[in-house]
């Protein structure tokens, strides 16, 4: 079922996967590598993963594995070498402290901007940003790394709640975006297409570059 909905999407970003590490050697989706993923050890569901496109050049980041804290930050990095691009792609749980979260989620952004990486955050990390919900920490760190969320939509429809996000470098790309039902989750999918510039193999952005990615997060199952 995930194959068929996946297959025109050049990375899969998956938050409660569920999964324990070595079950992933039972899921495999045609086309896509594993790149990244985060499982849990001591506690039942949540993790998160990253497919790639196997024609794409991507590597795992574990420079920052030492913040993943069960409940708390459950986060997979790639970067897109091509491109200069990270994505992390992180899961917190509902009761979890959201000022470790951010404490977590600051040390990534200000690491990955002083190496002048691009960001792409995907993830569910059950902060509703619709109106005045938002986490106002949270808001700040986003402002002040230059970063804005752009789901402005419910992701679960039945609390009506955009607690699913996207979050990239503002004013960076063209964008498109748009959230989808899957019919294996009380969480809506969201698409994100960008236009993106080539880096190279020497870290020169070739401009006029005409690539455009798309993105795909899903939050396979409820908890």
């Amino acid at each position: 079922l995930l194959t068929e909905k996946t297959s025109n999407f050049d990375i899969i970003c998956i938050t409660e996967h569920w999964l324990k590490d070595y079950e992933f050697e039972y899921l495999n989706l045609n086309t896509y590598s594993l790149i990244s993923k985060f499982c849990r050890k001591d506690k039942a569901n949540g993790g998160s993963c990253i497919y790639v496109k196997s024609n794409i050049e991507a590597r795992e980041c574990t420079l920052f594995q030492h913040l993943n804290q069960e409940q708390h930050f459950e986060a997979s990095i790639v970067e897109l070498t091509q491109y200069n691009i990270m994505i992390i792609c992180v899961y917190r749980t509902p009761t979890s402290d959201i000022n470790l979260f951010n404490e977590k989620i600051e040390i990534i952004i200000n690491n990955l901007l002083n190496k002048k990486k691009q960001i792409v955050i995907m993830g569910d990390i059950n902060v509703n940003f619709l109106g005045s919900n938002i986490n106002p920490q949270l808001q700040v760190v986003l402002n002040s790394y230059g970063l804005e969320a752009i789901v402005n939509v419910p992701t679960r429809p039945n609390s009506q709640t955009a607690v699913d996000q996207i979050i990239i470098n503002r004013k960076l790309w063209d964008y498109n975006f748009k959230v989808i039902a899957t019919g294996f989750s009380d969480h809506y999918a969201q698409i994100l297409q960008i236009h993106v510039d080539n880096y190279g193999n020497h870290g020169k952005c070739k401009k006029n570059s005409d690539k455009q990615y798309q993105f795909k997060i899903v939050r396979s199952v409820k908890e």
